[in-house]
C-alpha cells in the first residue's frame, strides 16, 4: 500500500509541475486538479481528484485509495461531489459547503478475520475553507456528516450483512488550478 501511495504523489507531482506547459493548448479555464487526505470514520484515503467550475459550483471525479480501519485491508473507489463557494472564491480565505458520495470495496489481507471484503457506500454533507496561496494553489479542509451503507461479504458464502451508520470526514488538501 505504502508503494501504490508513493508512487501516486510522484505521478500526481510530476503531473502538477508540467501539466500548464503540456497541455495549455488543449485545455480550458476553470479546471482543476486536487490532492487530498481524507480520513473518515471507515478509513483514510488518498484522493487525487478532478474538478470543473460551472459558475460557483465545482463538481468533482475523484480516485479513492485507501485503508479500512479495522479489517486491515486496501480499499479502492470512487468519489463524486460539489463544492460550491457562496462568495466565489477570488478571496484570500473562501468558505465553501459541499456534497460528496463515496462508493470503496475493501479487500480483507488478513486470515485471521472471516470477513472477506467490505462495499461501502457513503454521502455526506458539509463545510470548509480555502485558502489561496497564488494564483495557481490553494489549500482547503472540510468537514462533513452523513450516513453510509457497509456491506460484508463474509468466507461463508451463506453469510452476508449489511452495516448502516453514521459517517464523518475531515479531509485537507492542495489544489493547482489549470489555466484560471
Amino acid at each position: 500500500m505504502n508503494r501504490k501511495i508513493r508512487i501516486l504523489i510522484t505521478l500526481l507531482f510530476f503531473l502538477l509541475t508540467n501539466i500548464e506547459s503540456t497541455y495549455s493548448q488543449s485545455l480550458e479555464p476553470n479546471k482543476e486538479i486536487s490532492l487530498e487526505l481524507i480520513s473518515t470514520t471507515k478509513a483514510i484515503f488518498l484522493n487525487p481528484s478532478f474538478s470543473y467550475r460551472i459558475s460557483r459550483h465545482y463538481p468533482y471525479v475523484g480516485l479513492l485509495i485507501g485503508r479500512h480501519h479495522t479489517l486491515n485491508g486496501d480499499g479502492l473507489g470512487l468519489n463524486l461531489g460539489d463544492s460550491f463557494f457562496p462568495n466565489g472564491r477570488n478571496n484570500r480565505f473562501n468558505l465553501f459547503f459541499t456534497g460528496s458520495y463515496h462508493v470503496v470495496s475493501f479487500r480483507n489481507l488478513s486470515s485471521s478475520s472471516l470477513i472477506e471484503n467490505i462495499l461501502v457506500n457513503q454521502l455526506t454533507f458539509g463545510y470548509g475553507v480555502e485558502c489561496n496561496l497564488s494564483k495557481k494553489i490553494s489549500i482547503h479542509t472540510s468537514f462533513s456528516l452523513g450516513f453510509l451503507v457497509e456491506k460484508r461479504n463474509f468466507i461463508q458464502p451463506i453469510e452476508k450483512s449489511s452495516n448502516y451508520d453514521t459517517a464523518g470526514i475531515l479531509s485537507i488538501g492542495i489544489n493547482y488550478k489549470i489555466l484560471n
